[in-house]
């Protein structure tokens, strides 16, 4: 009952690729609902990470929080695994800050706090989105945060963001990150256990994103320091320290 929206030239309309995962605009036929449908071929991944995937998409079904993109529906037969989750209306972080170059600190702050109760309302179940990076974060067109301030965002690809999709096909790499380096905490790339800690540094790698600009990630190396980046020095005292607490490499500290 779901059907991809397709173009004029009859080709399904994709709105990106997430590791293995096509991730295509359809319809819900008995609501009429916009979704998102990312589909898996099963010929692209073992049968281990399968199980994987549908287990943890079913625990993700359980969050239910204003900022998180809801996970609707699980899908699965002989071809694919499909995951149905809730169409956001908006654009990414990402493709925002490189239209409109960095943004206010006041901004920034939103979206962090916006995150943080979307993670905390996943850590609740134990799960984590282990992808926290501004393509993941989108913009909700025409809504305001709770105080009446610019944005309103939803968190998406909970389902399958930070999964290590490995591949026995030939000619492909090993594993396909779900992150970005410069927005990776030490204890993914090491592939280390990671938890809440880890999506706070990886939160804080982002709002150096948001508030530097798209010129930030060559700046700053392979990895975010603030003091590295001349743009955060306009950054009021007290979310500078934030930001500076945010991306220590211990996650003790």
């Amino acid at each position: 009952h779901y059907r991809v929206v397709t173009n004029d030239d009859g080709s399904g309309m994709m709105l990106g690729q997430t590791g293995f995962a096509a991730n295509y605009k359809a319809i819900d036929e008995r609501s009429g609902d916009e979704v998102v449908l990312q589909l898996i071929s099963r010929a692209s991944i073992d049968e281990l990470m399968v199980e994987q995937i549908v287990q943890r998409a079913r625990s993700l079904q359980r969050i239910d929080h204003v900022n998180v993109a809801r996970l609707i529906e699980v899908l699965s037969d002989k071809e694919y695994v499909g995951l149905v989750s809730e169409f956001v209306d908006g654009e990414s972080a990402e493709s925002w800050v490189a239209e409109h170059g960095p943004m206010p600190p006041e901004a920034a702050l939103r979206i962090g706090l916006q995150v943080v109760r979307g993670l905390g309302a996943a850590a609740f179940f134990c799960m984590a989105h282990r992808a926290i990076q501004p393509s993941n974060i989108v913009i909700v067109r025409g809504k305001t945060f709770e105080d009446g301030g610019w944005p309103f965002i939803k968190l998406v690809n909970f389902g399958l963001a930070g999964l290590e999709l490995y591949t026995h096909a030939p000619n492909t790499a090993g594993a396909a990150s779900a992150v970005p380096e410069q927005f990776a905490s030490p204890e993914q790339l090491a592939q280390k256990p990671v938890d809440f800690r880890s999506e706070i540094y990886s939160l804080g790698a982002t709002m150096c994103f948001l508030l530097a600009g798209p010129n930030s990630l060559s700046a700053a190396g392979e990895k975010f320091r603030v003091r590295r980046l001349p743009a955060l020095r306009r950054t009021p005292r007290q979310l500078h320290n934030v930001l500076v607490h945010m991306l220590r490499e211990n996650p003790e500290n």
